[in-house]
């Protein structure tokens, strides 16, 4: 955990105005260790002092010939010697009496450093000592022109560190400080030029390496300022682990938002939680990140808000140096005031700004007198002001408000310390879970439900919900909540996590800084105001242990099931070997008895984590055809799985409707695994979705692939994770509410690692075969139970809410389907809500019937929809060139547009089923998916190939209309990324694939030529996978966060006004009325109406009459419109007719 507690000081200015303390002691190392100054560091729970350079240093003359003195003393020159003019005896022990105080004290000392120049300047700077030396060594200089000094600093000079005796000299100089001062740190002044080599800034350099590797100073505290004036010269972040850094982006984020900035708060959730997007690599830290909100170099906290602008006059220079931009405000009056609504507003402004620094992750530094109210009179450069402008006026702290903020800041730092998780050395990203499935760190909104992503994208929300949870230092679990309002009124907040009171779960506020109390109080009910300005710390405790979990199992006729006993017993259907061995990874070769009917089988002592394979004929060795896990892919051992390990959190999840359902497809190796999809699960359900489609996870060849590929279906592929990564995955889902569907493929196998030909050929037809390979035979009973079991092993055992089943036209006996639906009906739950979902380019609605399949992707709505938007019409969009706006009509009111209609397209054929009958939940719609993007040759999506527009518009549709909504990942907020076919072949196969890629776009005019085919991306190249990434950053800003409010609020719509009144809901109808322009109308199933009018047209639309009921959804630039009776080109408009009566 992050211990430390830094306050920065000037070893003189700290007790210059220290009236009970002798003359010849102020501003000296006696006076720090004066056991007064020591009682007030420990009150405020300090444990480090941060001292300014100390080191002896040189008056500068432009500041003497100015009557000004250098106080700060950036300008060393002697690196082991102490500044005389901080000793009051004259003798060295001094500084170690000091030290030992402190020590004495649990008080650390860490000091300022500065070897990154020297006094000597610029070439036309003094010579005092290094110069005359030897100038070529001590310095860099200008290659060329050596004359100059290169200048990274700002000073004139740059010390050269990469000249060894260079280097040797200042770790010298460090080890002198710890070994014979016993300081406990340093904090390196511009600590980017001592990483700089000959091409710049290196987290490796010599200065870094030879610290770290030292045995002295690799074991003291190590803290680096990240930044110099050269080139490259911002480096927060980059430092190598067991260096902290300070952070100026914790400074800014924090003023902006206390400030009351637009736009600020997901920077400050950022900071809050240790700026894990800066310092979480390389297994650094939260404490790498030393969090502050003033410093020696700037405003202090009262002058922060005291003060619009800087006042540096005193300076000498007409007010000109400094910063210019403090991220200030004066809230009414420039300077002092006696104005009480003035002052009540500055005071609330400086509790909540300590208590935002000592409740942040990551390792808090207080500028000395902050917890006071110290002043410099507006001046922010005060580095020649040695005298009461910079000096600690301590008389602040006998007036009333100084000794009011000096308790409260006591108070705050007393609460970090009680309360574990606020000093969490690891960051906290709300992926590590503990009791009642409490995340380390959540976000909620006042309403207490999750942060939906328009609040984290509307530039104008103020208030935030920040719970965080960990295990306390007495074995409870501390969770720890504190309400954020940083708006200009009161607020009003819903406590979040209702549903834990009946675990035990009350609050007690333990302090606000609205009025600076921190008495602790028990709250009841469960609405708090926080009032203007200010934030609230609550606290509750639970218990550690968490409530019984469930476990589950799946029994399989094959493959590798634990018995008990440490006993696994083994089966596989080999009909063309009559003798099979069992083959375990360090053992002997067993043969496995033959049951007869092409069935073999072993029970031997071995358990989970063995790894063993197959062994048929002379040569043949193959992977468990039903193996649970691949650790090293396809053609690797199977290993032994034991299913009931995992112990699930939310096992009494029953799912959720179907017509709840609002789905966001994702390919889990485009967001690093299951481990990573995880991580995004509470920003898609604050979006709110309610299901996500994760597209085949069982084992393909390589690590790239879109899993249509597979080979060993019961394997969740070990690129993405294990398949305990796989069911924390769907845990966690399910703790948030949402579902969890998977898409499943047993149409073909993959052309690499089916290894089943070689023993059980007849597991495939020879009279016919699927466009990617033989057909399986689904006539043999062996084969219907390989897939069937599949199906319930994921629903049962992964506890998936249900599967989306590929391309079953190619599965050429249907009447298997509609079994294994019956089967899965009668073998999961009574209760549980199990969806399975149909993909058949034939519009079999057949299979949709209660009791068997809920829905069917809708390719017929996507055709439209894109011939709408783009204008396309070759390939299958040429079936929906004609009248589209029918068309699209009867997708809405009809579900299919081809049932049983001749298709051009396939030459006349006959496509499709009547669907006319069916609920529109029976309907999967959606303008994007995977094979829609990733089917192009470039992969482009809808937004690189419609007006935003005409997009935003469909989107609505889709959204709004009783259908199943699905959207594909990146599409929520827009993404322009493209989505393109990937692989990961061996070399013989890898060309095959992309020449065949290739090969299936000649029959279009465009790639009619070989070099137009050639510059299709090849699937198996990382470059290709590695363009298909989505950037979750995209959505935090424009026109990304635009389109996600966008989306975010169309599903609160639909969940709101629609959902509720779906079970029942029939078609009224729909029409043209316009060349792309539709209305539709549905009877809901209360009796409402809803009805949609969609224009994708660039013109305006006429509308007969004013439409009866409610408004539910108009884009505002559409109103004035409809007023006149139109419907604005490029809109989507929702009306709602509530039931009679």
């Amino acid at each position: 955990r992050t211990e430390t507690l830094i306050y920065e000081t000037h070893l003189r200015g700290i007790s210059m105005r220290r009236d009970d303390i002798r003359p010849h002691e102020r501003g000296s190392f006696a006076a720090l260790a004066d056991p007064r100054f020591v009682d007030h560091l420990l009150r405020l729970g300090v444990t480090a002092v941060e001292l300014l350079p100390v080191h002896a240093f040189v008056q500068d003359r432009h500041l003497v010939d100015k009557g000004l003195r250098n106080y700060w003393g950036y300008n060393s020159i002697g690196f082991f010697a102490p500044e005389p003019g901080y000793l009051s005896t004259g003798e060295l022990d001094e500084v170690k009496v000091a030290v030992r105080r402190l020590h004495a004290a649990g008080i650390e000392v860490i000091l300022d450093v500065v070897y990154n120049h020297t006094a000597e300047g610029s070439e036309l700077g003094p010579t005092l000592s290094f110069r005359g030396l030897d100038n070529a060594s001590y310095y860099r200089l200008v290659p060329g022109d050596e004359r100059y000094c290169i200048n990274d600093t700002g000073c004139g000079n740059t010390l050269n560190l990469s000249h060894p005796r260079v280097l040797q000299m200042v770790l010298d100089s460090l080890r002198h400080w710890v070994e014979v001062y016993h300081v406990d740190g340093f904090r390196f002044d511009l600590g980017v030029t001592l990483g700089r080599e000959g091409t710049g800034f290196d987290p490796g350099s010599g200065f870094f390496d030879a610290i770290l590797q030292d045995p002295v100073l690799s074991r003291v505290k190590l803290i680096s300022e990240p930044w110099d004036t050269g080139p490259g010269g911002y480096q927060l972040g980059n430092h190598p682990p067991g260096f902290s850094e300070w952070n100026d982006r914790y400074r800014d984020t924090v003023r902006r938002t206390w400030r009351g900035d637009d736009g600020s708060l997901p920077g400050f959730a950022a900071v809050l939680a240790g700026s894990g997007d800066i310092f979480d690599h390389r297994h650094r830290g939260a404490q790498a990140s030393v969090n502050f909100i003033t410093a020696h170099d700037g405003f202090t906290l009262r002058d922060l808000v005291s003060y619009a602008e800087k006042h540096n006059e005193a300076n000498g220079e007409d007010n000109r140096d400094g910063h210019g931009d403090n991220l200030s405000a004066n809230w009414g009056v420039e300077g002092e005031t006696d104005d009480p609504a003035i002052l009540d507003t500055r005071a609330r402004l400086q509790r909540a700004m300590i208590a935002t620094l000592l409740l942040s992750q990551g390792t808090p530094m207080l500028l000395g007198g902050d917890e006071f109210g110290r002043s410099q009179q507006g001046n922010n450069n005060a580095y020649a002001q040695d005298n009461e402008i910079s000096w600690v006026d301590w008389a602040a702290l006998q007036r009333p408000e100084g000794a009011a903020l000096s308790r409260f800041t006591a108070a705050v730092a007393a609460a970090r310390r009680r309360f574990a998780v606020l000093r969490d050395r690891r960051f906290l990203h709300g992926d590590r879970r503990y009791a009642f499935d409490l995340a380390d760190i959540a976000w909620f909104g006042v309403d207490g439900g999750p942060v939906p992503a328009e609040t984290w994208n509307d530039p104008a929300t103020r208030a935030l919900a920040l719970v965080r949870t960990g295990p306390s230092d007495t074995g409870q679990l501390d969770v720890v909540l504190t309400l954020f309002n940083t708006g200009a009124g009161d607020q009003d907040f819903i406590l979040p996590l209702r549903p834990l009171s009946r675990h035990g779960l009350a609050w007690t506020r333990i302090l606000d800084t609205s009025d600076g109390e921190t008495d602790e109080v028990p709250l009841t009910g469960g609405r708090v105001t926080v009032r203007a300005r200010s934030l609230q710390l609550l606290a509750a405790s639970l218990p550690a242990d968490p409530p019984p979990g469930r476990r589950f199992h799946q029994p399989l006729s094959a493959g590798a099931e634990p018995v008990g006993s440490g006993r696994t017993r083994f089966r596989i259907w080999a009909p063309d070997h009559g003798r099979v061995r069992l083959l375990i990874e360090g053992g002997t070769p067993l043969d496995m008895t033959a049951l007869g009917e092409g069935w073999h089988e072993a029970t031997v002592e071995c358990g989970p984590g063995t790894r063993y394979r197959y062994g048929m004929g002379e040569d043949l060795v193959v992977p468990d055809p039903v193996s649970r896990f691949q650790p090293e892919d396809v053609h690797g051992p199977s290993e032994v799985i034991d299913p009931e390990a995992f112990l699930w959190r939310h096992g009494e999840w029953r799912g959720r409707p179907w017509r709840e359902a609002v789905i966001l497809e994702v390919h889990a190796g485009l967001w690093d695994g299951f481990a990573g999809v995880t991580r995004r699960l509470a920003e898609i359900a604050a979006r709110g979705f309610t299901a996500i489609e994760l597209m085949p996870v069982n084992d393909f060849p390589g690590a790239r692939n879109w899993g249509y590929d597979g080979v060993l279906p019961y394997a969740p592929d070990h690129a993405y994770g294990s398949p305990e990564e796989l069911k924390t995955l769907i845990d966690t889902a399910h703790g948030l509410g949402l579902m969890v569907f998977l898409d499943v493929v047993y149409n073909h196998f993959g052309p690499d690692g089916n290894y089943i030909h070689g023993y059980a050929g007849g597991f495939f037809r020879d009279d016919i075969d699927t466009p990617w390979g033989e057909a399986i035979d689904f006539r043999r009973p062996e084969v219907r139970r390989h897939f069937t079991e599949n199906a319930l092993y994921w629903l049962n055992e992964y506890r998936f809410d249900g599967l989306r089943f590929d391309a079953v036209h190619a599965i050429p006996d249907p009447d298997w389907l509609d079994e294994t639906a019956a089967r899965i009906r009668s073998e999961t739950e009574p209760g549980r809500h199990v969806h399975l979902v149909l993909e058949h380019d034939g519009n079999a609605a057949r299979h949709l019937a209660p009791g068997l399949y809920d829905a069917q992707w809708n390719d017929d709505m996507h055709h439209v929809m894109h011939v709408l938007l783009t204008g396309e019409t070759d390939g299958y969009y040429a079936d929906y060139a004609e009248a589209p706006a029918d068309r699209l009509a009867r997708a809405l009111a009809e579900g299919f547009i081809y049932q049983g209609d001749p298709s051009a397209y396939r030459g006349g054929e006959r496509r499709g089923e009547p669907s006319g009958h069916l609920p529109p939940t029976a309907f999967v719609n959606f303008l994007q998916n995977h094979d829609q993007i990733g089917n192009r040759a470039f992969g482009e999506r809808l937004t690189s190939l419609a007006p935003v527009a005409g997009v935003a518009a469909a989107t609505a549709l889709i959204l709004l209309a009783p259908t199943i909504p699905l959207m594909f990942m990146g599409e929520d907020w827009g993404s322009t990324r493209p989505f393109l076919f990937f692989t990961d072949h061996h070399d013989e196969l890898a060309p095959l694939v992309r020449e065949g890629r290739r090969r299936e776009f000649a029959r279009f005019e465009r790639f009619a030529d070989d070099q137009a085919r050639a510059r299709i991306p090849d699937p198996n190249a990382a470059l290709t996978f590695e363009t298909s990434r989505t950037e979750a950053d995209e959505a935090t800003r424009e026109p990304g966060r635009a389109r996600a409010a966008l989306v975010a609020g169309l599903i609160a719509l639909r969940q709101r006004e629609i959902v509720p009144r779906l079970e029942g809901a029939v078609s009224e109808g729909a029409a043209a009325i316009g060349p792309k322009a539709v209305r539709a109308a549905w009877r809901l199933g209360d009796g409402a109406v809803l009805t949609l009018f969609c224009n994708l047209d660039g013109s305006p639309v006429p509308l007969d009459g004013k439409p009866e009921g409610r408004w539910l959804f108009v884009p505002p630039e559409a109103i004035e419109a409809l007023e006149t009776g139109a419907l604005a080109p490029m809109t989507t408009a929702a009306v709602l007719r509530e039931p009679e009566g």
